[in-house]
C-alpha cells in the first residue's frame, strides 16, 4: 500500500540546494554544472545539500498543473493531494521506517514521464520556506515570474543530450551530496541553524540510487542516467548561515589562536592581557583626574589665594591660565609616566611578544576569513536573487504572509551589524520608499502590505522639516496602525517581529534616526514612532556652550553608570575586559569626578566651549514624559508639548524635561525603538556638540562613545594598607628618643633600627635582583640610613641624629610610594607577564580572582 511518501511514477529528481561549508569541511565542491550568483570567497565555499524543511512548488509548462511537496525536517517529500492534505507531514508522519524501498521513494520527487519522448516539457521548480498563497501561484502563472527565480528543467531535452541547466545525473550522487559523499563529515562542520544536518549511510545512498533507477527504467532497456540531480538556489538558508558565522567568527578566532603554537596556554595569557589592559586603563584615567583636581584647586588658590592676587585680578587670571595651560600640556605624559611604575613590575618583553603574535594572527584570519566572509555577506544581500525571493515568495495583501515576510529577513540580518560596509548598504535602503518592491527592508515594517505602502506613501513625505514634525496628520497615522493591529490573527506578532527587525538593525537604524535630528526627518522615524504609539516632535536645547556641553558629559556618563543591566551574553563576553563596568555601581561622586575630567579632556584639546549652543533632537512623546501628557490624544500631547518647549527658556528647564526624562533608566522599560530613539539622541547630541569644535570629534567625545557602550571608566583606588604600613615605619624613628635616658630605651631604639636596616638591605638585594634600581638604591640608602642613626644613638649626637631621622621618614615614605601597591603585585605575580620569579599565580583561576578582588568595593 503506497502513500505519499512513496507514491512516485516517472523520472525520479533528487533535488538539493547550494549550500555554503568551510574549505576543511570535507564536503564535495559544486560540479561544474551547478552555477551559484554569489561567488566564493576565502575560505568559505559551497557544496550540495539537501533541502530544508519547507515547500516545493513545480510547474508542469506543458500541462498547466502545478505540483506541490512537503519538505520534512527530515528531508523527505510528502506530495500534496486533495485527499492527502499538507496537515499530516507536519504531524510526525514519516515513512515506513521498515521499508527501506519506500523510504527511499520518499527521498525525491518524480516528474510525469510522457510514452512519446517529443510530449515531455519543461518544468519549473522553486523551494519556499512558508506555503504559498493561491495569489501567488496565479501570479507564476506567467512565465516573466518563474524566470526571475525558478529553475527550469527541459525534460525532453535531459533524455535526449542528458545536458539540462543546473543539472547532473543522480549517479554522482556521492560526487555531489555532501549528506551522501564517501567522506566521513562530521556533524560540527554543518552546526547551522537554518537546518539540521542529516548523517545518511552508504546503504541510504545505495537504496536511494537502486529505487530511482528502477523507477526511471523501461523494462528490459534500463538507463539509470535518466534520474537526476536538479540545483535549486536557497539564498536564505546561505544569508542566515554566514550571518551566523559572522557571529561567531570572533569565537573562531580563539579556537585558531588556541591551535597556535606560538600562543600556548592562550585563554591565560588573554585573560591576564586584558586585565592588565583594564589596568592601564584605570590608571591613567585616574591620574587624569587627579591631575585635573589639583589644577582647579591651584586655580581656586590664584584667585582666592593670597592678598596679592585679590586685589589684583589680572595677575589671578594670569596665575590660573598658567596653571591650566601647563596641566593641559602634560596631563597625558603625566599618565603615561604613573603607568610606567606599574609597567616597572612586568616582564613587557613577554607581553609584547604576546601582543605581537596575537596581532599577526589576528590580521592573517582578518584577511584570509573575515574579509572574505562580510564580502560574500554584503554580495548575497544585495544580490537580485536574494531580493527576488521576497518579491515572489510572500503575498502583499496576505498579512499572515508579510508576517513570514519580516520575520525572514529579521533572521537573515543577525550579523548585519558587525560589518560597517553591510550597515552602510542598509542605512541606505532605510532610507527608501514603502513602494519599492526590492526596498525589502522598508516593506518588512509594514509587513509588505500594498495597502500600507500606499497609506502611508500618501501621507508621510519622504523627507519632513524637524519644525514641522507636529503637522503631520498624527491623528490619523496612529488610527491606521491601530486598524491595521485590529486585522492581525495575533496582534502581539506584529510587536514582536517588528523588536526583533529593529534589535538586528539597532546600528543603522541610530544613523538614521541620527541623521533625521539633525537636518531632515525621513519616512522611517515617523513610521518607528507610529508603530509605538507615539507622535515625534523636535525638541531643543538652547544655552552657553560650556552649560549644554557638560550636560551632554555628565547625561552620558550617568547613563554609563546605569547601563548595569546588561545580558548574561553581553556580561560574559565583556567580562575579562570591562569587569569594573558591570559588577560594580559608581557612586554619585564617581560620576561628578568623571565629568569633571572629560570636561578637563575636552579644554586640554582644544575644544572652543565659548559662546551659545543648541542641541537638537527628535523625541518621541510618550505619557510618561510630562503629567500633561496623561490621557491625552496623540494631536494633544503634541499641541501641549510645542507649549510647554516654547516655555522653556534656561539650560536647567531643558535638561529637566528632555535630557533627564528622554535619558531616564526606567525608558528602558520600552520597545526596542523607543531605546533606539534614545540612543540616537545621545549620538545626535554628540555629533552637534563636535561642530563646535570645527567638525572635529575630540579624543574625549570618542573615550565618551566609547564609556556609553562599555567602558565607565572606573576610578582606580589604591590599597591604604601600603600607606599605613608607610607611616608605621616612620613613626618608629620618631625624634622623642632623643629624649629618652634611659640606657635601656635606647638599646631598644638602636635593636629596632638595625633590624630595619638589616630588613631594608635585603630588600635592596632583592629588589637588585628583579632589576628595580630606583626601589633597590632607596632600599640601599635607607639601609644605610639606618646605620647612620644607630651611630648618632650611641655617640650621642642628637642635632644630626633628628636630621638623619626626618631624611630617614622621607626615604620611608618614597620607598612606599614606590613599593608595589596590591595592583603591582598582581602584575608582578603573574605567570607569564610579570617579573617575579617566585611566588607566582599557580592557576590561571587564582590569577583571574586575585585581580577581580582590587576592584571589590
Amino acid at each position: 500500500m503506497s502513500c505519499n511518501f512513496c507514491e512516485r511514477r516517472g523520472v525520479a529528481i533528487l533535488p538539493v540546494r547550494s549550500a555554503i561549508t568551510l574549505d576543511n569541511s570535507g564536503a564535495p565542491a559544486l560540479p561544474p554544472e551547478f552555477t551559484t550568483s554569489v561567488s566564493e570567497r576565502g575560505k568559505i565555499k559551497y557544496t550540495s545539500r539537501l533541502l530544508r524543511e519547507g515547500y516545493l512548488h513545480i510547474y508542469d509548462e506543458k500541462r498547466q498543473t502545478w505540483t506541490d511537496y512537503i519538505v520534512t525536517d527530515d528531508a523527505y517529500y510528502w506530495k500534496v493531494t486533495d485527499d492527502a492534505p499538507s496537515i499530516i507531514p507536519k504531524l510526525g508522519q514519516k515513512p515506513c521506517a521498515t521499508k527501506l524501498d519506500e523510504v527511499a521513494r520518499a527521498s525525491f520527487i518524480s516528474l510525469p514521464l510522457a510514452i512519446n519522448p517529443n510530449d515531455n516539457g519543461r518544468f519549473w521548480l522553486s523551494w519556499s520556506q512558508y506555503a504559498w498563497t493561491d495569489a501567488i501561484r496565479e501570479m507564476h502563472h506567467q512565465i516573466e515570474f518563474r524566470e526571475k527565480h525558478m529553475q527550469c528543467f527541459d525534460l525532453k531535452l535531459w533524455l535526449l543530450d542528458k545536458k539540462a541547466d543546473q543539472t547532473v545525473p543522480l549517479t554522482q550522487l556521492r560526487q555531489t551530496v555532501a549528506e551522501y559523499c564517501d567522506a566521513k563529515i562530521p556533524a560540527s562542520s554543518f552546526d547551522f541553524y537554518s537546518s539540521p544536518w542529516l548523517t545518511k549511510t552508504k546503504s541510504d545512498g545505495d537504496f536511494l540510487l537502486n529505487t530511482a533507477t528502477h523507477l526511471a527504467s523501461i523494462p528490459l532497456n534500463p538507463d539509470p542516467s535518466r534520474a537526476a540531480i536538479i540545483h535549486l538556489q536557497d539564498p536564505i538558508a546561505i544569508s542566515e548561515d554566514l550571518s551566523q558565522l559572522i557571529l561567531q567568527s570572533h569565537d573562531n578566532f580563539l579556537t585558531v589562536c588556541r591551535k597556535n603554537s606560538k600562543l600556548s596556554d592562550f585563554d591565560r595569557k588573554l585573560t591576564a592581557f586584558s586585565n592588565i589592559s583594564l589596568a592601564e586603563y584605570n590608571v591613567k584615567e585616574n591620574n587624569k583626574l587627579q591631575q585635573f583636581l589639583a589644577a582647579e584647586e591651584l586655580e581656586n588658590k590664584a584667585y582666592f589665594g593670597d592678598g596679592e592676587t585679590f586685589i589684583w585680578p589680572s595677575i589671578a587670571e594670569k596665575n590660573a591660565k598658567k596653571i591650566r595651560d601647563y596641566t593641559n600640556e602634560n596631563y597625558e605624559s603625566w599618565a603615561d609616566n604613573e603607568w610606567e611604575r606599574y609597567l616597572a613590575h612586568a616582564n613587557e618583553n613577554n607581553i609584547d611578544e604576546f601582543k605581537n603574535d596575537y596581532n599577526t594572527q589576528k590580521n592573517e584570519y582578518k584577511s584570509n576569513y573575515e574579509i572574505p566572509l562580510f564580502d560574500m555577506y554584503l554580495a548575497m544581500l544585495k544580490h537580485s536573487l536574494f531580493i527576488n525571493y521576497f518579491i515572489y515568495n510572500f503575498d502583499a495583501n496576505n498579512k499572515t504572509s508579510g508576517e513570514n515576510y519580516t520575520n525572514t529577513l529579521s533572521s537573515c540580518l543577525i550579523g548585519s551589524q558587525v560589518s560597517a560596509e553591510c550597515a552602510d548598504y542598509i542605512e541606505t535602503q532605510l532610507n527608501g520608499d514603502f513602494l519599492d518592491k526590492k526596498n525589502i527592508f522598508m516593506r518588512a515594517y509594514i509587513f509588505n502590505q500594498n495597502d500600507a505602502a500606499q497609506f502611508y506613501k500618501e501621507h508621510i513625505p519622504q523627507s519632513t522639516d524637524n519644525l514641522q514634525l507636529h503637522s503631520l496628520p498624527w491623528g490619523n497615522l496612529l488610527s491606521f496602525h491601530s486598524q491595521f493591529l485590529q486585522d492581525l490573527t495575533q496582534k502581539t506578532h506584529f510587536n514582536d517581529k517588528i523588536n526583533t527587525l529593529n534589535y538586528v538593525l539597532a546600528g543603522p537604524i541610530i544613523r538614521v534616526l541620527k541623521s533625521a535630528s539633525l537636518y531632515k526627518t525621513s519616512r522611517l522615524p515617523v513610521l518607528l514612532a507610529i508603530n509605538e504609539n507615539s507622535p515625534l516632535i523636535s525638541m531643543s536645547e538652547k544655552g552657553a556652550r560650556k552649560t549644554v556641553s557638560k550636560m551632554l558629559t555628565e547625561a552620558i556618563v550617568r547613563e554609563t553608570f546605569n547601563a548595569q543591566k546588561m545580558s548574561p551574553v553581553e556580561k560574559l563576553e565583556a567580562k575579562n575586559i570591562f569587569r569594573n563596568a558591570i559588577e560594580n555601581q559608581i557612586n554619585q561622586k564617581g560620576i561628578a569626578d568623571t565629568v569633571l575630567k572629560e570636561m578637563g579632556i575636552k579644554s586640554a584639546q582644544g575644544g572652543d566651549l565659548t559662546g551659545d549652543g543648541i542641541l537638537r533632537s527628535n523625541v518621541l512623546l510618550t505619557e510618561n514624559m510630562h503629567p500633561e501628557f496623561k490621557g491625552k490624544t496623540p494631536q494633544e500631547i503634541v499641541k501641549i508639548a510645542q507649549r510647554i518647549t516654547s516655555d522653556i527658556s534656561t539650560s536647567e528647564q531643558a535638561h529637566n524635561l528632555y535630557l533627564k526624562q528622554k535619558l531616564s533608566v526606567t525608558a528602558s522599560t520600552g520597545n526596542i525603538a523607543s531605546i533606539l530613539f534614545q540612543l540616537a539622541g545621545i549620538a545626535c547630541m554628540i555629533e552637534q556638540e563636535s561642530a563646535w569644535y570645527g567638525g572635529v570629534k575630540t579624543r574625549a567625545g570618542q573615550r565618551l562613545i566609547a564609556s556609553w557602550i562599555g567602558v565607565t571608566g572606573a576610578i582606580l583606588e589604591f590599597s591604604f594598607a601600603t600607606l599605613n604600613s608607610a607611616w608605621a615605619k616612620g613613626a618608629l624613628t620618631e625624634v622623642r628618643w632623643f629624649r629618652i635616658l634611659s640606657r635601656v630605651a635606647q638599646g631598644v631604639s638602636v635593636v629596632g633600627i638595625a633590624i630595619l636596616a638589616y630588613l631594608d638591605y635585603l630588600d635592596y638585594e632583592k629588589e637588585e635582583e628583579k632589576g628595580n634600581i630606583l626601589l633597590s638604591n632607596l632600599y640601599y640608602f635607607s639601609s644605610f640610613l639606618g646605620l647612620l642613626l644607630i651611630i648618632c644613638i650611641l655617640g650621642r649626637i642628637p642635632i644630626v641624629g633628628v636630621i638623619i631621622s626626618i631624611i630617614f621618614i622621607i626615604v620611608a615614605f618614597a620607598i612606599e610610594n614606590y613599593k608595589p601597591n596590591d595592583l603591582m603585585l598582581w602584575i608582578n605575580k603573574c605567570m607569564y607577564f610579570g617579573k617575579n620569579n617566585e611566588g607566582l599565580f599557580s592557576l590561571a583561576k587564582d590569577e583571574d580572582e586575585a585581580f577581580a578582588k582590587l576592584w571589590e568595593q
